[in-house]
């Protein structure tokens, strides 16, 4: 597995928000899903398109830079694409 996001909470009023990126797929663009379990993990391999890229200007994330991708192709960890 290559690099892990790190796990930030971030308060909100009423609720915790994890601030990770997040993915979502249709059983169409991923079978698998139909047998996977909610809580459990699983290796996805991924490929993208970067899209845009941005350096934020304003706030204490000044400076941060952040990137925008396009998913054209997913595949399990023992899969195909």
């Amino acid at each position: 597995m290559g690099r892990k996001v790190p796990y930030r909470k971030l308060s909100s009023s009423a609720k915790q928000y994890d601030s990770r990126p997040h993915l979502h797929f249709t059983a169409t663009e991923l079978p698998e899903i139909k047998t996977w379990v909610v809580g459990e993990e699983y290796e996805l391999c991924v490929k993208v398109k970067q899209t845009s890229t941005r350096i934020l200007e304003m706030g204490k994330d000044k400076g941060k830079v952040i990137a925008d991708f396009t998913v054209i192709g997913v595949k399990d960890a023992t899969g195909k694409m």
